[in-house]
């Protein structure tokens, strides 16, 4: 399969995964708040710096995040 087959086929996967999620917070509005508001976000590895945590599990660190009430 040719690697813009193999993207075109994740991207797929992504978006319907994406479909099947619970409802997202409003951005906006979370920012906007009287109290703190935290974007955060979460990889694995950066351009600059290379691999950062490889073994990291985004679900479970999504999970964490927003139970930590990040936007």
């Amino acid at each position: 399969m040719s690697e813009a087959r193999v993207a075109a086929e994740t991207a797929r996967a992504v978006v319907e995964t994406l479909r099947g999620a619970t409802t997202t917070r409003d951005f906006v509005a979370a920012l906007q708040g009287d109290s703190l508001a935290v974007i955060a976000e979460i990889k694995r590895r950066s351009p600059s710096r290379g691999a950062l945590n490889e073994s990291l599990d985004p679900r479970v660190m999504a999970e964490r995040y927003t139970a930590g009430g990040a936007a």
